[in-house]
Order: C-alpha cells, then structure tokens, then sequence
C-alpha cells in the first residue's frame, strides 16, 4: 500500500491492483470565488497520470475539495464514492455538480464497509456520526436539523485491504469525531497504520480582522496554528498510527489578497511536523510524521518515502506571489456594480430570514453586525432581534460591541440575492471580507446567524 500525495487534502490510495485518488483540486482555476489556489508549488496538471485511477472518492462539498473543473478532466466511467448525506441540500450539492459530467455516484452509509476489489474496502463515515445532537455546535454545521437527522458536510474514510489500515480525516474537526465516531473505527478496526489528518485553519481569521495591526496578526497566526497542532494531536493520540501526515486544507490566496499570505493560520506542513516532534517527542517516539513534496509517495510495505522532503526557495515563493498569483481575477470582478436601490431592496428578506433562524438556534447577543454601505452609509443589523437599519458610519462612535463587516458591493449584491449565485460561508472563508471587531473575541452564533442573510 502506498500514499501518493498529489496537493492540498488529494492524495492516492495505492493498493492490490486499485487506485482511490481522494479530494481532488487540481486545476487553480480559484476556489472560494477565485481567491484560493492549491499549495505552492503550483501543480502543471496532465490528465496522462491519471488515467489509471479506479474510483474517486470526495468527503465534503466544499470547492477544495468539490472542483468540477478538475473532475471534468478525468475518464466518465471511473465511480465517484461520497457519503449518503441525509440532508437534501448537501446531496443535491453533490448530484447537481456531478451528475452533469456524467459520473456515477456511489452513496455509501455511514459506517458500512463497501468493498472496492476481493481485498480493498473503503469505509466512509459522517464527522458528527449522524447524530442530530452534535450537530451545529461546530464550523461547517448548519443550525438546524431536518426531520431529526444530522447536516453535518465533513466525512473522514478509512481504507483497508488485508495487510494494511489508512485514516482520512480530511478536514473532520476532532470535536465532532472523537464522541462517536472515533470510538467505531477504534472497534472495527484493531491496528491503524497510517493516518491523514487536517493541521490548518480554513478562514478569515486572524488576516482579515483589519483592526488587527500586522505583528498581532503575526502573533495570533501562530497561536491559532498551536490550536491546530494540538487538534492533530488528539488524532494521534486517539488512533495511535504507527505513520501520521498533516495535510488538507493547505492554500494560498490570490489576486487582491495574495498580500494577506504572510498572516493566514496556514502553514506548510514542514511547520506541523516540526512542532509536533519537538513538543511530543516522547509520547510520538514510536510513531514517524511524513510530509512529502507532490507526487512523491510513502510504501508502507518498506516504511519509508519515495524522496525526503524539499523545501521550496522563499525568494521564487515571493516571486510567485508578486508576479502570478497577484494578477488573477476573481469571478465577481467582471460583474456590474449594483445600484443602491437593488442591493437596499433585498435588506428586509434577508433579516427576516436571518432572524427566523437566529431563533430556530436559540442564538442572541447585543454584540451589533454593520455592513459597510454605499456614501458613508452602514447596514446595521441586530442580533437580538431589534431589526435592522440603515445608519451613518459616525453610528459606530457611540457602540462599544459590534463587528464591521467590509466586502466587494458586487460580491455582497452575489450574497443578498441566495446561494446560488454566492454564500457568506464561502465568502469568509475566501478571505472576501475585512473585519473590524470590537473587542476582539469571537462569537460562532455570529457568524452562523449571517449564513442566512439573503432575500
């Protein structure tokens, strides 16, 4: 069995004759509406060496993860593998992005192993263990439930065949997995050799928080990577791997943000493994980390790598970013920009919608939410349902408790009018919106109550 790492969270399963290429991004057409591309450095795609891939296998829906634009390369009849999802809107996410390429998709339940040869299996399994009482208390969770049932997206896999046992964890938060469904793997599966574990923060935060001066942005990033490091730790420790890799959610932003590298809670995973192995020598001295250069691959018959890891030159990765990743567009550039009678049209939808559900969770906070208008002009939005109004920006001198949101007004007019031509959730995550914050703490319920404002 092999471990081919290809870029961000996509790797190769190698084993028994198959090949299980997982999550793949591959083509930096943009993800998150152009700002993200995949690691550094970049990928020069061929289709040729992957044309011997048997079943593609996708955790979650987001576009890291989810790329049409990639999949549209591959052979038609190779199997995609996702987890059966019990909330419509995540399958139909799947189906509507899929199916019109002409794949076939495999739904697989939680938790039930399917077999892929005589001697392959794959076992794919919900972050939350579809349990609905788990569920929206984590990043990535919707708020409600439907008709009682987990909306949890993320899905970790493991494959095995008869000698060997790997675990993806992909982008599953450990507070969700360790309750139930780290406990089902530990009872099925005796031994895990290898482990694949996220080591990242996939956000806006600390590099969009303008309130921020540059070297607490500095010091914040580190601390939250920690944060990360640590999370890696509860995987190893729980699962015990005899290998473990950090992976997944590795990128880099471009275009009008590329400046905000140097502050992103991302690092390369060089950084997680020096880390870990510093801070936990003893308790990991009978594991080994692996990280690897693209393509390159771990044998876990011989235990060891393809080519020890190299890292890239920071005066060429700088260069990168001055001269190529600063210069892409992202999609909503080209759009108009809106006038102020449509975007102020879709205010009153868009709270009502937003309020309904800040109910449905239970959520309020006299911490205020502005949204950064036309001439001066702010959006003032409540969270404990006082309604919403439109204000002058001096509105902000006499509060103490607010955030101020700050986006591009066609990017914003994309989020007003519904999903399907833009989220908030994919906009924050993109790094599409500065903050200023006032103090600076974080309310989750915030940031979930937003995901509904659209008319």
């Amino acid at each position: 069995m092999k471990i081919r790492f290809i870029k961000s969270s996509c790797v190769i399963i190698e084993t028994a004759g198959l090949k299980i290429l997982c999550d793949p991004w591959l083509i930096d057409g943009g993800a998150y509406y152009g700002s993200w591309v995949a690691d550094y450095p970049p990928l020069k795609f061929d289709s040729e060496k992957f044309s011997d891939i048997d079943y593609i296998y996708i955790s979650h829906i987001h576009p890291d993860h989810l790329d049409p634009n990639t999949l549209k390369h591959f052979n038609k009849k190779i199997p995609i593998l996702i987890h059966k999802f019990q909330t419509q809107l995540i399958r139909d996410t799947f189906y509507k992005n899929i199916e019109p390429l002409g794949f076939k998709i495999i739904e697989l339940p939680h938790n039930q192993k399917y077999n892929l040869n005589d001697q392959v299996q794959i076992n794919i399994l919900v972050a939350d263990g579809c349990d609905p009482s788990l569920c929206g208390k984590h990043f990535g969770c919707n708020p409600t439930t439907e008709n009682d049932s987990s909306m949890q997206i993320d899905t970790l896999c493991v494959i095995n065949d008869s000698k060997y046992t790997i675990v993806n964890t992909n982008d599953s938060p450990i507070e969700l997995t360790k309750p139930k469904v780290l406990p089902q793997i530990k009872q099925q599966y005796k031994k895990i050799d290898f482990l694949l574990h996220g080591y990242t923060m996939a956000g806006h935060y600390p590099q969009c928080t303008v309130s921020l001066t540059k070297n607490e942005m500095l010091k914040e990033s580190e601390r939250v990577m920690k944060l990360n490091y640590e999370r890696c730790m509860g995987y190893i420790r729980y699962l015990n791997p005899d290998f473990y890799m950090p992976f997944a959610g590795r990128y880099l932003l471009s275009g009008k943000l590329s400046q905000l590298n140097n502050f992103t809670a991302n690092f390369p995973p060089i950084h997680a493994k020096k880390y870990l192995e510093e801070n936990y020598e003893k308790e990991l001295k009978n594991m080994k980390c692996v990280v690897l250069n693209a393509f390159e691959y771990f044998d876990l018959e011989k235990k060891e790598q393809s080519k020890k890891y190299k890292e890239y030159d920071k005066k060429e990765f700088d260069d990168y970013v001055e001269h190529t990743l600063s210069k892409i567009k992202f999609s909503y550039e080209n759009d108009d920009v809106p006038t102020e009678e449509k975007m102020y049209s879709l205010f009153e939808q868009s709270y009502k919608r937003m309020n309904t559900n800040r109910k449905i969770m239970g959520f309020e906070t006299d911490t205020d939410v502005y949204i950064k208008l036309f001439n001066n002009e702010l959006l003032y939005i409540s969270m404990n349902g006082n309604g919403f109004s439109i204000v002058q920006k001096n509105h902000l001198e006499k509060n103490d408790k607010y955030i101020l949101m700050d986006l591009d007004f066609k990017l914003l007019y994309r989020i007003l009018r519904g999903p399907k031509y833009a989220h908030w959730s994919n906009a924050d995550v993109g790094s599409h919106i500065k903050y200023i914050k006032k103090p600076n703490i974080f309310e989750r319920g915030i940031y979930r109550c937003m995901y509904f404002f659209y008319s």
